[in-house]
C-alpha cells in the first residue's frame, strides 16, 4: 500500500514497476534451477556421496563373521598346543605358587611358602573357580587361558576394525592368532593372559569412553 499524499513513496513504487518483469523472470530461472537440483534422484545422490561405505543392517554375528571365524581359529591353534603337546612341568617358577594361592582361596591351607607378600588378587581366584568347576588337572586352566587368549585376538581385531578400517583389524587378528608368545603363554599358568586380556579390554574400552563420553564404557575401563 502506497500512500497517495505521498509523492516520493509514489514515484519509487512507480519506478519499481519497471523491474519487476525482470525480476520475476529471474525467480522462475531461480526456481526452476532448484527444482531440477531437489529431484529425488538428486537428493539420493547427495545422501550417498556423504556415504563412504554403505552398512546394511545386518546381525553382528554376520558382520563380524571373518572376525568371529579368526577368533575360532586361534582357539583351535591354542587349544591344539595345550591338548596335544608335551607341557613344561609347573614344579619351580610363580606356577606353584599361584596354585598355591588359589589353594588358599579356597581355604585348603592356611600359608603359602615362598609367596610374596603382594601378588595379583585375580588370578589365584580365577585359578580357584576354574578347580572348583572342572576339577583339578591343569589342562582346565590351560583351555580357560586359550579362550582368553583368542578373546583378546578378537578385541585387537575389533578396535583395529573401527580405528582405522577392515583389513587392519583382520591383519590384527592374523598375526595375533599365529604369535607364538601368545599361544605359549596360554598354556603356562602364569598372569601374562589373564592380563593382557583385560589390559587390552581396558584400553577398548577406554578410549570409547573419551570418544563417545559414556558412563558405562568407563566404567568398563575402570574394572578392567
Amino acid at each position: 500500500f502506497v500512500p497517495p499524499q505521498d509523492s516520493t513513496a509514489l514515484a519509487r513504487a512507480l519506478n519499481g514497476l519497471e523491474i519487476v518483469p525482470q525480476r520475476v523472470a529471474e525467480l522462475e530461472t531461480e526456481s526452476l534451477r532448484l527444482a531440477s537440483e531437489h529431484t529425488w534422484t538428486k537428493r539420493a545422490e547427495a545422501v550417498l556421496a556423504g556415504v563412504s561405505q554403505l552398512r546394511p543392517h545386518m546381525p553382528w554375528h554376520r558382520r563380524y563373521r571373518a572376525e568371529l571365524m579368526l577368533a575360532v581359529f586361534a582357539f583351535i591353534i591354542r587349544a591344539a598346543y595345550v591338548l596335544f603337546f608335551p607341557q613344561f612341568k609347573i614344579e619351580g617358577g610363580d606356577g606353584v605358587i599361584y596354585l598355591g594361592l588359589s589353594d588358599l582361596v579356597r581355604g585348603l591351607r592356611d600359608h603359602v611358602p615362598d609367596a610374596p607378600t603382594f601378588y595379583p588378587i585375580v588370578y589365584p581366584h580365577l585359578l580357584a573357580g576354574i578347580r572348583i568347576l572342572f576339577g583339578e588337572n591343569p589342562v582346565w586352566i590351560r583351555l580357560v587361558q586359550s579362550l582368553m587368549s583368542a578373546g583378546t585376538v578378537l578385541m585387537m581385531m575389533l578396535m583395529a576394525r573401527r580405528w582405522i578400517n577392515r583389513e587392519a583389524g583382520l591383519a590384527a587378528g592374523l598375526i595375533g592368532a599365529l604369535y607364538v608368545p601368545m599361544i605359549f603363554e596360554s598354556g603356562t599358568i602364569y598372569t601374562e593372559t589373564t592380563y593382557m586380556f583385560f589390559l587390552t579390554a581396558s584400553v577398548g574400552a577406554g578410549v570409547l569412553a573419551s570418544e563417545a563420553i559414556r558412563l558405562r564404557h568407563a566404567l568398563y575401563a575402570g574394572i578392567a
